[in-house]
């Protein structure tokens, strides 16, 4: 069968597409997408990209109201659409949009199935959505197998003789929203379907303006450090334009987010997610204490973040360059990451992988009902926006041949495009032949049993389908080793 699997940032997620066309592959051929319309000079890519065959489709989120596109494009595919979360911890404010809350009953028809971390999501989606568990496929986080392997990769490549080490102190930014204006946030809260009067952006622009100053006076104070600035997908540069003065404090490539964890000597945020990437290769991260949002908009389960100080901060790195690694976290936050991932020390990605493959059985069985005639009208309605938007981009382009100089329409597109391909956001062949030839490596290397071994260990259970563990590889607590400290 054809699998489309669209994703929110291939330089995040592509390489775990490639490993999972390795393991689905010879019967199954899985291609990687991003979710969103590519605009340009050229107009929508909707049709184009909508022509690509597909026997499945999964998306990273779906919103019945704002993400027509994905459900359209299903339709026109004639694939079951399987939701595969890709934000599970959030503040309680964002449910309605998350969960289609004010859409349920449509929410439940499009979609086929779910794909989650952990067992409080599958049974939050069961209790507030309605969902059967059935249709619910608990399989873990596949960004920890990313982050956990490139740790153990670091560690055994990084020999105690390899020559002088400079430490790495790695701050990552969970700061998008400050880049927004007040009517700009008002436009995403009302999109959103969010109710506060919380200035949100004011805020996370106070925070972020703190950690700067944070980093950069550190940077002064310990010049044999490197600071690297990881900016959330999306967000601006040009906040951190200030410590980046310092010679010692760099930007991130944005590229794969496991090599920049897997380089850090010292891990930094403030409330990211992405601290349960770090807590699976048995490393502590350490938020900093620049400002605290109101406890509706932070995500659960917020007890696993530790706050430190301005002083335990620079503390922290006075211990990195004495030579002393991060702490483990504790065993309360690793508790906490047991409760959101299934099984979080045992690999994902085969995981995800032994429910694609069940969900292809499935629907070769019949069970998916297809897509009624009210669902196939909906989709063709929503299909004249693209239509519209091209008509507009072309005229545009018209007017630019005629004149010979830009005009407004064909400015916003080229801006368009320029902005998403700087955020590195355009999936193209190239790009997606780099991924499979990184997953072929790893996969060389992996000793998971065959996929078909996995998913014979797959169980029907309360909160959804879930894989046992069994024929995973090996248990990540029993690998996993501390990067090397400052010292060696």
């Amino acid at each position: 069968m054809n699998i489309t699997l669209l994703v929110d940032h291939f330089s995040r997620e592509g390489l775990i597409g490639a490993m999972l066309a390795q393991l689905l592959a010879p019967d199954h051929v899985l291609r990687c997408d991003h979710q969103d319309i590519y605009l340009s000079e050229q107009g929508y890519d909707y049709f184009d990209r909508a022509r690509e065959p597909a026997d499945l489709m999964i998306t990273p989120s779906y919103n019945v109201r704002n993400t027509k596109h994905v459900f359209s494009r299903a339709v026109r595919a004639n694939a079951p659409l399987v939701v595969q979360h890709s934000e599970q911890l959030y503040p309680g404010i964002f449910r309605y949009e998350k969960l289609n809350i004010d859409r349920l009953s449509q929410y439940n028809d499009d979609v086929f199935a779910h794909i989650v971390w952990g067992e409080n999501y599958a049974r939050r989606i069961r209790e507030e959505c309605g969902v059967p568990a059935d249709r619910i496929y608990i399989c873990g986080n596949p960004k920890l197998d990313i982050a956990s392997t490139s740790a153990n990769m670091s560690a055994q490549s990084l020999a105690p003789d390899d020559g002088e080490h400079r430490p790495l102190v790695l701050f990552i930014s969970n700061y998008l929203l400050a880049d927004l204006t007040d009517d700009e946030l008002r436009a995403f809260f009302l999109k959103h379907k969010v109710h506060t009067d919380i200035p949100m952006n004011r805020e996370l622009k106070r925070f972020r303006e703190k950690t700067v100053a944070w980093i950069r006076d550190a940077a002064r104070r310990f010049p044999e450090v490197t600071f690297l600035v990881r900016p959330h997908p999306g967000e601006s540069d040009e906040p951190y334009a200030e410590a980046l003065q310092e010679e010692n404090v760099v930007l991130s490539a944005r590229g794969e987010f496991s090599e920049d964890l897997a380089r850090a000597d010292l891990v930094t945020m403030h409330s990211s997610s992405s601290i349960f990437e770090v807590l699976v290769t048995g490393r502590d991260a350490l938020s900093l204490d620049v400002g605290k949002l109101p406890s509706e908009l932070i995500q659960p389960p917020s007890e696993i973040f530790h706050w430190i100080s301005k002083d335990q901060f620079l503390a922290a790195i006075q211990q990195v360059v004495n030579g002393v690694s991060g702490t483990a976290p504790s065993e309360q936050r690793m508790r906490h990451l047991d409760e959101c991932m299934h099984d979080p020390f045992t690999p994902s990605i085969p995981k995800h992988a032994a429910a694609y493959a069940h969900l292809c059985k499935r629907i070769s069985a019949g069970e998916w009902p297809g897509y009624t005639s009210r669902q196939r009208m909906r989709a063709r309605l929503s299909e004249f926006t693209p239509l519209a938007k091209n008509a507009f981009i072309a005229g545009g382009r018209a007017l630019k041949s005629v004149t010979g100089v830009d005009n407004p329409i064909t400015r916003f597109a080229s801006a368009r495009w320029a902005a998403r391909s700087g955020a590195g956001n355009i999936v193209n062949d190239e790009m997606w032949a780099s991924a499979l030839d990184v997953a072929e490596k790893k996969q060389d290397q992996s000793d998971c049993s065959p996929l078909s071994k996995v998913e014979e260990t797959m169980k029907l259970t309360e909160n959804g389908w879930k894989v046992q563990g069994c024929g995973l590889g090996a248990d990540r607590k029993s690998v996993n080793q501390p990067v090397r400290s400052a010292s060696s």
